[in-house]
């Protein structure tokens, strides 16, 4: 495991530090396949099952729309809770026919896809790749060819929607295969390519300056904006076969099959080495996410979850998804709803970018008011306040939103920042237009009714399903460390995890989650997670056994000074074998 982690890092390193040239070729990778579909699922298929007020919620929004279906999940702590779905992937199924929604189903999350190319170039800035800062690093400075109407707009404008550019119009002889194969032959895809795409929208779009005013922070919803940043990124990204040749010849012993699509160069590639990174637990990437393109929704068979519209009598099939794959950085992207959900939990954590990064994208740089919203750097921010909080704290909180009414694909992820660390989630998304005021509303239904459950007043109302993920293993989760180590350490240890056992009637997977539980609930209980999902099951063991034996101390040191001082206040720590009082966490 950490040779891997080194060969990443190797070859990230190399990637920030070259320039590349428009011409550099298309890395052939496939990035979206059944297996990342499935290998998805199965580590999400232990949130699945029943969660009657958050299904209620969720029925609710696909019967108002309406909508052939949506997926939604909540995450409590920045990791996720549970996932569901209502309704159908293809309209002309009836629910329960053949074709429900399920955990490892792709479908499009369109302007979501602005958060991620946001942490890319960030990320750029933040690693010094790309030097300066946002507010004066300009169009002309990093991309070539840049014409004077675009040459001073900063990052900065184009990330808060401040540049007084609106939509994406492209040169008509950019989508012209012809003409395409002719200026850059090495290219077939270009709505995969946003280096390329930047020739063909450069001379296309002007910025208006009477959208923005400065003043006021006042701006412009911009997708093009957007797809100018994602040329930025496919820039500093890649570079030539000969460079890759060069380099690969300078590090001996690297194994090409482990640095795999990390040392491909180029945008996509850029951003899923950001959020599906060997560093991170696999329960923390974000393993289905990659661009629309006709040629990859193929391959996923019964995971890819096609878009509808409503005509106001039927749904109809939504346009040719090669549109989709040309809006790119602006729209461009699909993925499960656990790994949309992971975006924003990643975000919150930390698991993507610095805490310092974090804060400028969570900043409020613009108010839109054609939408109502204000925007930080590719996210949106929105407080929330929760009905079982006795002091009506609005609470700040960010989302990742898209909505494509042309198209049929509407995706939305919330995270609602709390005290101490804590943190109240919920996502989205669904194969029609159902708008974001809607979408709005379900989230911030679901995040109350989390808050209420799990926050006030520490019930757990859900029973947990494998089966209904809908994964290809027999309706289970595979055996797990957890299930391991009555095997491994001993008899003291065999007790331990045969309590749990009892508990959950012998059944192996929710005795993991009453321990994993157990451990999520104190801050001393992350370490062991961490060494667990690392695959350190002595470690993750030890800690755990003295976790339990230190509350079961504290338990019994505070049930003595009670019986000593009747009047004294309860500061009984809760038992590490009390399921009702656990938090269920992630795996």
């Amino acid at each position: 495991m950490h040779r891997h982690t080194t060969l990443i890092t190797l070859s990230l390193s190399f990637t920030f530090a070259c320039g590349g040239d428009p011409g550099a070729p298309v890395p052939d990778i496939d990035y979206c396949s059944v297996d990342a579909a499935q290998h998805a699922c199965t580590l999400d298929s232990q949130y699945a099952g029943s969660y009657p007020a958050i299904d209620a919620v969720a029925a609710a929004a696909v019967a108002a729309a309406p909508a052939p279906g949506c997926a939604y999940s909540v995450s409590l702590d920045n990791d996720l809770l549970y996932v569901g779905a209502s309704g159908t992937v293809n309209a002309a199924c009836a629910a329960g026919d053949g074709c429900p929604w399920e955990a490892h189903h792709l479908s499009g999350v369109a302007s979501v896809s602005k958060t991620l190319t946001a942490i890319a170039v960030l990320k750029l800035f933040e690693t010094g790749r790309i030097s300066g800062d946002p507010t004066t690093r300009t169009v002309g400075e990093l991309l070539p060819d840049a014409p004077e109407s675009l040459a001073d707009l900063t990052v900065h404008q184009l990330l808060a929607h401040l540049s007084g550019l609106d939509g994406a119009a492209y040169t008509p002889s950019y989508s012209d295969s012809g003409w395409l194969a002719d200026a850059y032959p090495e290219v077939d895809r270009a709505g995969l390519h946003p280096r390329i795409m930047w020739y063909g929208l450069k001379d296309a779009v002007v910025p208006d300056p009477t959208l923005v005013n400065p003043a006021t922070n006042t701006g412009n919803y911009s997708n093009a904006g957007f797809r100018i940043l994602g040329a930025i990124v496919d820039l500093y990204t890649s570079y030539s076969a000969d460079e890759m040749e060069t380099w690969l010849s300078d590090v001996p012993g690297l194994d090409q099959d482990i640095v795999g699509g990390y040392w491909a160069g180029g945008y996509e590639s850029y951003v899923r080495s950001l959020v599906n990174h060997n560093g991170l637990a696999d329960d923390e990437r974000l393993h289905t996410v990659c661009q629309h393109a006709p040629w990859r929704e193929a391959p996923l068979g019964d995971s890819y979850v096609p878009s509808y519209l409503w005509n106001g009598v039927a749904f109809v099939l939504g346009p040719d998804m090669d549109t989709l794959g040309r809006r790119g950085p602006s729209g461009g992207w699909m993925m499960t709803v656990g790994d949309l959900a992971r975006l924003t939990n990643g975000l919150m954590a930390g698991r993507f970018v610095t805490p310092e990064t974090l804060a400028l994208m969570r900043t409020q740089h613009a108010n839109l008011p054609a939408l109502g919203l204000n925007t930080g750097y590719g996210v949106m921010l929105q407080s929330q306040t929760f009905t079982d909080d006795p002091t009506q704290t609005s609470y700040p909180g960010f989302m990742a939103v898209g909505n494509i009414s042309t198209v049929g694909y509407s995706a939305m992820s919330r995270i609602i920042e709390l005290p101490d660390g804590r943190s109240v989630g919920a996502s989205i998304q669904c194969n029609e237009d159902i708008g974001v005021n809607a979408m709005i509303a379900a989230t911030s239904a679901m995040a109350d009714q989390v808050y209420t459950d799990f926050v006030a007043t520490k019930t757990s109302p859900i029973s947990y399903d494998p089966s209904v993920a809908g994964c290809d293993v027999d309706g289970t989760v595979p055996m797990s460390p957890a299930t391991e180590l009555a095997l491994d350490f001993g008899d003291t240890l065999e007790q331990s995890w045969g309590g749990f056992l009892h508990q959950a009637d012998g059944d192996a997977v929710v005795a993991e989650r009453l321990v994993r539980a157990e451990l999520a609930a104190h801050p001393e209980g992350v370490s062991a997670l961490r060494s667990w999902d690392g695959g350190d099951l002595e470690g993750a063991a030890l800690w755990g056994l003295e976790l339990m034996w230190r509350l079961d101390e504290e338990e019994r040191a505070a049930a003595s000074k009670a019986a000593a001082d009747p009047t004294a206040p309860a500061t009984t720590a809760p038992a590490a074998t009390t399921p009702a009082t656990a938090t269920p966490s992630k795996k």
